[in-house]
């Protein structure tokens, strides 16, 4: 399916504020400060948060502190919430690489705070996520499972067959048997504090419907969650397709992030898995993220493009050459984002870039 026509074509809803959402995404990738919208303030944070973009506006004029009598703005509760959602993050993994380690379970993250660290995005403009996306090999899935239980994250989603689930607004969603994402459990969770959000309780279900932030006596609380893949792919006329962790796991680096050293993907990698996960939440679920496409355009400035590896890639598994072109492509024509001409790396680790060799 071409983006361009799910996008601005056959979707219910999209209007120029999205396209303005889009615009933006270009802007911030190459360095610019979002043009100034016809819109207000509270308008373009509702459609920004519901796109998860908000971080886009973050640190520019839209970003401002209200005034005492407009009150004080959404996007400031925000970035707070951002902060504190990501310095969480990192202690977890932290807390998560450390008993794996001692397990001799492998296990490195993906999107987040693992992009963050390999991009070196500053704190600033780090997106709002309360997830850790981990990977596992899927021979030490239950193993990695049960050390999750053992640091207080509870399972209990009724997950059977390792099949994805997830936990929205309305309940565990079960897609086993359906055309879609798989080699997912989602999540498994666990409480978080958010003392820095208590005094604005009051008006935090009105700015952010769609996140699980409660207001309680103890003050406000949210889930902090655990997406442990497996595999990365999707189920399409019947047939896997399947990306396996375990060899990605193969050529991991490592990023310092926060005074934490975090195992992720290097960054051409990351690059192609997330222009192909991009295209399936799209193309398959209907979906307009708009934050993975403002990571992908993140990265492709960054010089996270390689023709090397993405060939490489291709040729490993060719079900996601599409996915890929199309991503691209939507990319650079609708959007205007360029990749940045391909240079060494900034990190450390044992990662090059290359796709592990066949174990054939």
């Amino acid at each position: 399916m071409e983006l361009r026509r799910l996008f601005t074509e056959g979707s219910a809803g999209f209007d120029e504020l999205d396209r303005f959402l889009l615009r933006a995404i270009a802007d911030r990738a190459h360095g610019r400060d979002p043009e100034e919208p016809p819109y207000a303030r509270d308008v373009l944070f509702e459609r920004a948060e519901q796109r998860s973009v908000t971080h886009l506006f973050f640190d520019t004029p839209f970003d401002e502190t209200g005034t005492e009598a407009a009150g004080p703005s959404p996007f400031e509760a925000a970035r707070t919430f951002a902060r504190t959602a990501l310095a969480e993050n990192v202690r977890s993994w932290g807390e998560i690489a450390r008993t794996f380690a001692d397990a001799g379970v492998r296990v490195a993250g993906f999107k987040g705070p693992f992009l963050n660290a390999v991009l070196g995005r500053p704190v600033e403009r780090a997106p709002m996520s309360v997830d850790l996306d981990l990977l596992v090999s899927r021979d030490t899935l239950d193993h990695a499972v049960g050390l999750l239980e053992s640091l207080g994250y509870v399972k209990g989603l009724g997950i059977k067959d390792h099949r994805f689930y997830r936990l929205g607004q309305h309940g565990i969603q079960d897609l086993e048997g359906e055309q879609g994402s798989y080699g997912q459990i989602a999540p498994m969770a666990r409480l978080l504090p958010l003392p820095e959000l208590d005094h604005w309780a009051d008006r935090l279900p009105a700015w952010f419907p769609k996140r699980d932030l409660v207001p309680a006596s103890a003050g406000v609380r949210s889930l902090t969650s655990i997406d442990l893949h497996f595999d990365l792919g999707h189920t399409d006329q019947g047939l896997d397709h399947p990306v396996p962790a375990g060899e990605l796991l193969d050529g991991v680096v490592t990023a310092d992030y926060l005074g934490t050293e975090l195992t992720t993907l290097d960054l051409p990698t990351m690059t192609w898995l997330l222009s192909y996960r991009a295209y399936l939440d799209s193309a398959l679920f209907g979906e307009r993220r708009f934050k993975l496409f403002a990571d992908i355009a993140v990265t492709l400035r960054s010089g996270g493009w390689s023709d090397a590896v993405v060939t490489a890639a291709i040729d490993r598994y060719p079900f996601i050459r599409t996915p890929i072109e199309e991503t691209l492509r939507f990319l650079r024509t609708e959007l205007g984002v360029e990749p940045a001409t391909y240079t060494s790396y900034a990190w450390t680790g044992a990662g090059t870039g290359n796709i592990p060799a066949s174990k054939s």
